[in-house]
């Protein structure tokens, strides 16, 4: 089974979100494989027996429309895609969530 999840965060400097993710990964078990950084990109991959996460993270500084008075804010894009049985599936999005509760609000 496959799931996807992409959300659009403001505000929350990339440094943060990626500590996030790490600790959404270390709860769940998953052995971090790859880190990579391009820029203002990066793409974290993780897995353990039968289960598999890829997050991507992209951020950029503009102006928001509706937040225009605080000028170019950092605006970024958290992409995950897990692939294994539903049940891990489920306690990845809880966990996913859970760590990131700062950019819910």
């Amino acid at each position: 089974m496959r799931c996807e999840d992409l959300r659009t965060i403001y505000f929350v400097p990339p440094k943060h979100l990626l500590e996030d993710v790490k600790r959404c990964f270390a709860k769940l078990g998953l052995q971090v494989n790859e880190l990579e950084e391009s820029g203002d990109r990066w793409t974290l991959t993780g897995s353990k027996p039968n289960a598999s996460v890829t997050v991507s993270l992209l951020c950029e500084k503009k102006a928001v429309e509706p937040l225009n008075v605080f000028g170019e804010i950092l605006v970024s894009c958290l992409r995950a895609t897990v692939e294994s049985g539903e049940d891990f599936i489920s306690a990845f999005k809880t966990c996913y969530e859970t760590c990131l509760l700062r950019c819910l609000g």
